[in-house]
């Protein structure tokens, strides 16, 4: 899914900005806005997809207090009233399209479609991932979130939005910053990035490196490490910083369920 102002990429198109999805396995290209009681007027501000492709949630960059959400195997459409002033952001929905979770006014907050009742999850930035059911979410932040969190360094909590809004601090005891979380569909392993050194034994690189975190058992597995199981010790670009992209998805066919893809600046 992306979004473009092209006017080529289906027939008959206008120069607004709208959200199209790719078939990856027939390269079909088809336009996901103006349709099915979409508006058909407006650049579409931002959207995200479920895992499945069913639903996309995206906004306008004319229509504050309003979120979209589209069903693409029902083609229909239905209006997300958000009590907020300003532009909202989407950030996830469920994979069954009950929960929209969403940016507003600097605060993540979700909403159960069913009630409309809007939920405020203290504490998540916009580093935040979802889970696919809705229940987990994953922040990198500074806040002190649980009361043995004592230091002012950038951590990784794990939330469980559906049961009390609790929270657990995933890089607790790690010696540096961590950042960049994703949560696997099935919300059972976190990834993030850090520059600890005492997450795992044998890390003496120096250098920011990627873990995958268990929810299950609570054992961190150090991914970013040559074929051989040798560290690498050049992650820093060339202007002295270094940039990651991190994200974890479940796939039943894979090894250990998991796939990782990690992006490093050239």
């Amino acid at each position: 899914m992306f979004l473009s102002t092209s006017t080529s990429l289906v027939p008959n198109d206008t120069a607004f900005r709208d959200v199209f999805v790719l078939d990856t396995e027939t390269g079909a290209i088809s336009k996901e806005s103006g349709v099915d009681g979409m508006p058909t007027s407006g650049h579409y501000e931002d959207a995200v997809m479920t895992h499945n492709g069913r639903y996309i949630l995206v906004s306008l960059s004319n229509d504050y207090g309003k979120l979209y959400l589209r069903d693409r195997a029902l083609s229909q459409s239905s209006v997300i009233t958000i009590p907020h002033s300003g532009m909202s952001y989407p950030m996830g929905v469920s994979e069954d399209g009950r929960f929209v979770f969403y940016n507003s006014g600097g605060s993540l907050q979700y909403q159960d479609v069913d009630s409309g009742t809007e939920t405020s999850i203290p504490g998540a930035g916009s580093s935040t991932q979802i889970d696919c059911s809705g229940r987990f979410a994953v922040t990198a932040t500074t806040a002190q979130l649980v009361p043995e969190d004592q230091d002012a360094v950038q951590d990784v909590y794990l939330i469980d939005v559906m049961n009390g809004m609790t929270y657990k601090n995933l890089t607790l005891a790690a010696d540096g910053t961590s950042f960049s979380p994703s949560i696997s569909c099935d919300g059972n392993y976190v990834t993030f990035a850090s520059n600890a050194t005492n997450l795992v034994s044998g890390d003496t690189n120096g250098e920011y490196d990627i873990y995958q975190y268990s929810v299950g058992s609570d054992e961190y597995v150090r991914v970013s490490l040559a074929p051989d199981g040798s560290e690498y010790g050049d992650y820093y670009s060339t202007s002295g910083g270094v940039s990651w992209g991190v994200e974890s998805h479940t796939r039943p066919w894979m090894v250990d369920m998991q796939v990782l893809l990690l992006r490093r600046a050239p």
